[in-house]
């Protein structure tokens, strides 16, 4: 058999095969799950056609290294698999030491310029005890990003099935990851509803991610996401989301439009910044189906960024929220250099439960209000707070006596 080079899901089935063998034998497997080393920095400074040409090149470059029988297949996300039936611990790490060691040294030409890359690798043994090809290769993506903890160009070898210290001491990478390559980030929506009629005005799209069988909500690894420079990622993954939505229902008229919360890293990113615009020139649909959410708190303190990105997608015609708004002075004075049509006052939740703070909530939908913009009030978690959000002057509300669905 000669050296094998598949796609993603025949991969996955091969890797199933072999893990089932290596319960019901004594025959050894082995796995190696490689990551290219600042890959979004590529993307971002020489465009995706380079990051392309470069993943094309990369795998003719492995598979010169490989031998008869070893399979190997690019997984996405600048991340490449191999699997080495009937191997020793010592020839599999030999192997992807001699990968790393290649492609260190080799110089890839794109167009004018030479570009320089290095890997990150993760291997483990299939063993007896592994309940699935999941397991097996959640450990050894939980190897890859010990590797590139330790600063990249690296290899680890993970011989042993992950223990609870060494998943808290990972964090949430190498789930994270693990989503990324098996569609394992799931949406829901939550309506935001006009607080007398009661129908939904903006469906609040919410990720969440399925790790081990367990549903995490999204803002428990938002920071991680952020910290493993996954968050624009992620945020043009929604975007395709709402999109093939939309263009299913096109003919609706009546459909709500999607509040779509963008990372503050995506603000930033001048790269989001160009996708979202070709989507928009691609989808024009977009304009009327899409409300776009940016975290003001976040970003208050690079108002000059702030405004730039808010005034140049208001300028295209969409509509925008303000996030997580707070009651400071800047805030105030931000909220009039913002061309956004709703604002979701963060006091709103943290302020409510005393009649100071019910008057200080009164106060900031009263000057949202004030400003031509709808607040959006968020805790209306009972009939009682309903009537309580509406007192106070919001006209639409969200909470968990509206709860949300899945997508």
């Amino acid at each position: 058999m000669g050296i094998s080079i598949v796609n993603r899901e025949e991969f996955f089935q091969q890797l199933s095969l072999l893990t089932n063998d290596a319960l019901h034998s004594t025959r050894q497997h082995g796995l190696v799950v490689i990551d290219i080393d600042a890959f979004r920095f590529v993307n971002a400074s020489s465009g995706y056609p380079a990051g392309d040409f470069l993943v094309e090149r990369l795998q003719t470059c492995i598979i010169s290294l490989l031998e008869r029988g070893q399979i190997c297949a690019y997984v996405g996300a600048g991340s490449f698999a191999l699997l080495l039936p009937n191997t020793e611990q010592t020839d599999l790490c030999e192997l992807a030491a001699n990968v790393l060691e290649t492609v260190a040294a080799h110089e890839f030409l794109w167009q004018d310029r030479v570009i320089h890359i290095t890997l990150s690798a993760g291997a483990t043994l299939l063993l007896d005890s592994d309940r699935s090809e999941s397991v097996a290769f959640s450990r050894a993506e939980l190897a890859l990003f010990q590797a590139k903890k330790a600063g990249g160009n690296n290899l680890r070898f993970s011989a042993a099935p992950e223990s609870i210290g060494e998943i808290a001491e990972a964090g949430w990478a190498s789930q994270i990851h693990h989503a990324f390559l098996h569609d394992g980030f799931k949406l829901s929506q939550r309506p935001v509803v006009d607080v007398v009629t009661r129908k939904a005005v903006l469906l609040d799209l919410e990720f969440s991610m399925v790790a081990d069988g367990v549903v995490v909500p999204g803002e428990v690894f938002r920071d991680e996401l952020a910290d493993l420079g996954m968050a624009v990622t992620l945020d043009r993954w929604l975007l395709r989301k709402i999109r093939d939505s939309l263009l299913q229902q096109h003919s609706d008229e009546q459909a709500p439009r999607y509040l779509f919360m963008l990372a503050a890293e995506s603000v930033a990113a001048s790269e989001f910044t160009r996708f979202l615009k070709s989507e928009l020139d691609r989808y024009p649909l977009l304009r009327r189906g899409l409300v776009l959410g940016v975290p003001h708190r976040n970003l208050a303190g690079q108002f000059e960024l702030l405004q730039r990105f808010v005034c140049e997608f208001h300028a295209e015609g969409i509509s925008l929220l303000l996030g997580h708004f707070g009651a400071g002075v800047d805030s105030l004075v931000q909220l009039g250099a913002l061309p956004a049509q709703f604002v979701r006052p963060l006091d709103a939740f943290f302020y409510k439960g005393s009649a100071e703070n019910s008057q200080l909530t009164s106060i900031l939908a009263s000057v949202v209000k004030s400003s031509g913009k709808t607040a959006i009030g968020l805790g209306a978690d009972t009939e009682l707070a309903l009537g309580e959000l509406e007192q106070q002057g919001f006209e639409l509300v969200q909470g968990e006596l509206f709860p949300a669905v899945p997508c």
